[in-house]
């Protein structure tokens, strides 16, 4: 037996991870202590897709109310039809006969206008550029081809008529383009690793005499339950580790779908070194 010697406390001594109960303890410190940071590292991130993916999904209700000039469109008379979108297109090449139609809705709806995306071709490159400096978007009535609006996509300095382009610019990249998507796609990346830290730390740890032999699935059952007449930190703490467990499958959709979306171009690459990607003969260029 060990002896306590005078004036020293008692040292216990620390196993390697994986070996004994301390080490098992420290195990999950530190896992608790990544799962912890990686949170920390990923709130901004989250936050911003959250509440820009919520006004997104909203859209042709919030442009209409923001600018009912330019996306509504009213009938002149009552029962009147719209015209077919392709003779509206059609008539927007005869306004611009330089332009090319890059983007257009195959249905009109009859209070809304519709939405062409128009390029030019540029002689000395051959690549397609804005119309314009200022617009490489018109929107027409749909009953007589009027023109309502005009905007340079994603433009905030044009105002009101950009302010969803603009959240979706800064949900798709931080207004950042590539370093923005780059960015939202680690952060993506480490919210997908982050999901399986927190399902293994809702794992019970194994068995220990003061469980009472108690199984190990009815010991974990307990991660899946809030205990509503605990104080106010139990009660958060169930909620985040119930509501985590209860949500994973869906959050690790999220997730996952957060580094296919930003890390698209990668992906696609690394699509096209494959043999399916070869026998298409091109189809996953970027």
């Amino acid at each position: 037996m060990a002896r306590r010697t005078k004036g020293m406390a008692d040292v216990r001594p620390v196993t390697l991870l994986g070996f004994g109960d301390d080490s098992v303890r420290l195990s999950r410190q530190l896992w608790v202590l990544v799962h912890r940071w990686a949170g920390l590292t990923i709130a901004v991130f989250l936050a911003i897709s959250g509440l820009t993916g919520a006004m997104l999904a909203f859209t042709d209700e919030l442009e209409p109310l923001l600018l009912p000039q330019v996306f509504r469109a009213a009938p002149p008379v009552p029962g009147a039809v719209p015209l077919d979108p392709f003779d509206l297109r059609d008539r927007v090449l005869a306004r611009y006969p330089d332009g090319l139609i890059t983007q257009m809705p195959l249905r009109a709806d009859p209070d809304r206008s519709l939405r062409f995306n128009i390029q030019r071709l540029e002689s000395q490159t051959g690549m397609t550029v804005p119309y314009a400096e200022s617009w490489d978007e018109i929107f027409v009535n749909p009953y007589d081809g009027a023109v309502t609006g005009r905007r340079r996509w994603g433009d905030i300095g044009q105002g009101a008529i950009n302010l969803l382009p603009f959240v979706h610019h800064l949900h798709d990249s931080l207004t950042m383009d590539d370093w923005g998507r780059l960015t939202l796609g680690i952060a993506a990346m480490i919210w997908t690793l982050d999901c399986f830290v927190g399902f293994y730390l809702t794992l019970p740890v194994r068995s220990t005499p003061r469980h009472n032999g108690r199984r190990w699935l009815h010991r974990w059952r307990s991660s899946w339950k809030l205990r509503w007449r605990q104080s106010s930190y139990k009660r958060t703490f169930d909620l985040h580790r119930a509501g985590g467990l209860w949500l994973w499958p869906m959050l690790l959709v999220f997730a996952w779908s957060g580094v296919s979306f930003t890390c698209r171009r990668s992906m696609i690459l690394s699509c096209g070194k494959s043999a399916i990607c070869r026998s298409l003969k091109g189809s996953c260029r970027p």
